[in-house]
């Protein structure tokens, strides 16, 4: 069982230490997450399959089933991580690690070799900027693109559910919305619920097919017994014409519909999460829609 905030640390390793290694080699002798799993003897967390769910099922894995091997494993990414930063010309500078450092404390851990001032020295002095932060921001939405578009080529199975619902939560985070209940799959579809400002939210999230009226009705039902006063149902393939009229013609519709289409923008840096939310939740204040299509939101 999981304390308080170590779900969340886990994910923002996981975020962190992205870059440090490549997830599948360019040539034979490359060095990879799989070598460093391979070098303390935990090959078998590792999975292949998008880089991103790959290193947080790893760490999840080893924090549950061998958290005395925990901080050996950082060590060893960070080592190797550390040099082939250095050789594409990207080096891990004091600030990356300081930043790893608390979140590694976060996980009621410390990795003494990462501390070691001599260590840290060694590593250029180069401040995060928001400069950097951007740019930072710009390669995860990519990642995530990538993703977004293998998941789609393979179809509906549980293994792509649960990347999708790994892909929103590492979106969410990227956008700065607190997730109230961290998003899970069920079925074709995953549930949560975050907070935007003073609103909190309960989110469907469809993998599957176009929604019906049906389907929209069921989730109107759904949100109304969750303890959330706004819904958002993000529908990958779209509404049907019968659920988006359904949706409009309310008087007071309390929920919010996204598409494939809005999330396409999302992923391409036209719109962020965020500001995208704030202006769907002002037009259903002001206009009474719960669809907006995202022409109507650039």
């Amino acid at each position: 069982m999981m304390k308080p905030g170590e779900l969340e640390a886990l994910e923002d390793l996981a975020e962190h230490l992205y870059s440090f290694l490549p997830g599948s080699p360019k040539w034979r002798t490359t060095y990879t997450f799989l070598s460093a799993c391979q070098e303390v003897h935990l090959e078998q967390y590792w999975q292949s399959g998008p880089k991103g769910a790959a290193i947080e099922r790893l760490l999840f894995a080893t924090h549950e089933k061998q958290r005395g091997r925990f901080p050996l494993l950082i060590e060893t990414v960070v080592r190797n991580g550390v040099e082939y930063r250095d050789r594409i010309n990207d080096p891990v500078s004091r600030a990356e690690l300081d930043q790893l450092n608390r979140i590694i404390e976060r996980l009621g851990f410390e990795v003494r070799a990462l501390l070691d001032p001599a260590f840290r020295k060694q590593r250029p002095d180069l401040a995060i900027d928001d400069a950097a932060r951007e740019a930072r921001g710009k390669v995860v939405l990519q990642q995530l693109n990538d993703d977004y578009l293998r998941m789609q080529e393979k179809g509906v199975t549980d293994e792509t559910v649960e990347l999708f619902s790994r892909m929103l939560n590492r979106l969410f985070r990227l956008a700065g919305l607190e997730r109230i209940d961290r998003l899970e799959p069920e079925g074709s579809a995953v549930r949560g619920a975050f907070r935007l400002e003073r609103y909190e939210i309960f989110i469907r999230a469809e993998l599957g097919e176009q929604v019906t009226r049906d389907t929209l009705e069921a989730f109107r039902k759904e949100q109304a017994e969750s303890a959330q006063l706004l819904g958002l149902f993000l529908s990958v393939n779209g509404f049907s014409m019968d659920a988006v009229e359904l949706a409009n013609a309310e008087a007071e519709p309390v929920y919010l519909l996204m598409d494939g289409a809005h999330l396409f923008r999302v992923l391409h840096a036209d719109l962020s999460l965020e500001d995208m939310m704030h202006k769907l939740v002002t037009m259903l204040a002001v206009e009474k829609n719960a669809y907006v299509p995202v022409s109507a939101l650039l």
